[in-house]
């Protein structure tokens, strides 16, 4: 059952990372695009770390010993959906600010309890081996998804690079459906 649930949380983490890896890559070419200042580029993508890091924390001491680890990740992936999907109406680069923060309360949401679920599946005799899989996947993923972004983008189809991204994110979610609350 661990190991399963362990699969099944790095194919809802590799859909999702590839998709965040996406915008990463080319968020500062939409962003001028929408006519932002390098200033404004720079404040919306600092604030999205901020406000997911200071929910990532506050989330992480509220959801502890809850045991209701697939509610939020499923929640978080649902609102970065959302966010996402915010991208195709921006039609002003002070509309970024909104978006971002969107994006990172679903990061908030989700993060502390994907993290506490794979923790728990974890084999305790092949952790090095399993982290190893965490990070090598996260990389592959990134790797894939700045190939993809820098594609589309160079072809100017950034309608359809959101899209890519929230289908990704919707399988994650979907996926996410499928876990256990405890493992």
């Amino acid at each position: 059952m661990k190991q399963k649930q362990r699969k099944l949380l790095l194919y809802t983490n590799f859909l999702h990372i590839f998709g965040l890896s996406m915008l990463a890559t080319v968020y500062a070419l939409y962003s001028l695009k929408l006519g932002a200042s390098p200033w404004q580029i720079g404040a919306s993508w600092g604030l999205y770390n901020l406000v997911a890091g200071v929910g990532v924390i506050i989330v992480g001491r509220w959801i502890d010993g809850e045991g209701r680890n697939r509610l939020f990740i499923v929640s978080g992936y649902f609102l970065t959906i959302v966010g996402v999907a915010l991208f195709l109406r921006a039609t002003r680069p002070s509309q970024l600010y909104f978006i971002q923060c969107v994006n990172a309360l679903g990061v908030a949401l989700y993060m502390p309890a994907w993290k506490a679920l794979y923790t728990r599946s974890e084999d305790r005799k092949r952790l090095a081996s399993q982290w190893g899989l965490f990070d090598g996947s996260n990389m592959i993923a990134m790797a894939g998804a700045a190939v993809l972004a820098g594609y589309l983008v160079n072809i100017n189809k950034y309608t359809l690079m959101f899209t890519v991204i929230i289908v990704l994110y919707g399988l994650s979610t979907i996926y996410s459906l499928q876990l256990k609350g405890k493992s």
